[in-house]
């Protein structure tokens, strides 16, 4: 078995990318070794032993933990049809589904490639639940390994959740605030922005979004015809910050980066006639 993206954050900070002005990013911590751990003693069939690493883990991890543990009782039933193990396996997995975000998404993804129809099963509807669940700024790191490692089916689902969180961030700007720093931090990384120009899918035509933006009504930049964020929205939402990668890339892109490029510019514009002065984190002028 290969158990693919745990250390795929690590890997992620020796990457240099082409953007204009971009600088080296902080490499994230990487998924626990325990976690690592646990799935190795799944895949050998120790299911005793995977419940022992979750449980001594339990008070760092709770959420982890008790995706390990449904995981164990789930292989087990897999290997044995021990029906207790499926009932408790269930039990889990109907607690968990409040419970896991995007930052449970490698772990589950993990679970996957250890096949079992049951495991398989309700791993599947949990990493459903996960990459349609971004938070907050802290999220964002989970999120490039998502778009790293998942499959392309699952990609869209990861970045309509971050279209939704960064047009909720993108909505304090329009309504007269300032985005805060953590947030700022978001919109400026280069790993991010360069991942979701690579996301960019050049054989499908780009959705009319941000000339619906008017400067008395300023309004979500994704056409009513659409009820998901692509990675094209994302980078109109980032707005300023997000050109250089796009100009950047406009050789590959070829029509739909040209396009990007223009309705970037038009989103700034808006802004620009709605506040005077303003800026991409903030609605008032600088100090």
């Amino acid at each position: 078995m290969k158990i693919k993206g745990l250390f795929v954050l690590v890997m992620m900070g020796m990457i240099s990318l082409p953007c204009r002005g971009a600088e080296e990013e902080a490499a994230p911590d990487v998924e626990p070794l325990w976690q690592h751990q646990a799935v190795v003693e799944l895949d050998l069939d120790e299911w005793d032993a995977a419940r022992k690493t979750a449980k001594t883990n339990r008070r760092e991890e709770r959420t982890q933990s008790k995706i390990i543990l449904m995981a164990a009782d789930l292989r087990e039933y897999d290997s044995k049809h021990d029906k207790p193990a499926l009932v408790s396996g269930k039990t889990a997995y109907r607690e968990l589904n409040d419970e896991v975000t995007i930052k449970d998404a490698q772990l589950l993804n993990d679970l996957l490639e250890l096949g079992g129809r049951q495991l398989t099963v309700y791993t599947e509807r949990l990493l459903e639940t996960a990459v349609n669940k971004v938070g907050g700024a802290e999220d964002v790191e989970y999120v490039l390994v998502a778009l790293d490692t998942l499959s392309d089916d699952q990609k869209p689902d990861v970045i309509n959740a971050l279209g939704v969180w960064l047009a909720s961030e993108r909505e304090k700007v329009n309504e007269g605030r300032a985005l805060e720093e953590d947030v700022q931090a978001v919109f400026t990384n280069q790993v991010l922005l360069e991942t979701l120009v690579d996301q960019i899918q050049t054989d499908k035509p780009m959705k009319q979004k941000a000339m619906d933006m008017l400067p008395d009504k300023i309004r979500r930049i994704v056409s009513s015809a659409s009820d998901t964020y692509d990675a094209a929205d994302c980078l109109i939402l980032i707005e300023s910050p997000a050109l250089p990668c796009v100009q950047e890339n406009l050789a590959r892109l070829g029509p739909i980066g040209t396009t990007l490029e223009q309705d970037i510019r038009i989103a700034v514009s808006t802004r620009e006639i709605r506040y005077p002065g303003s800026v991409w984190y903030s609605a008032s002028p600088p100090k």
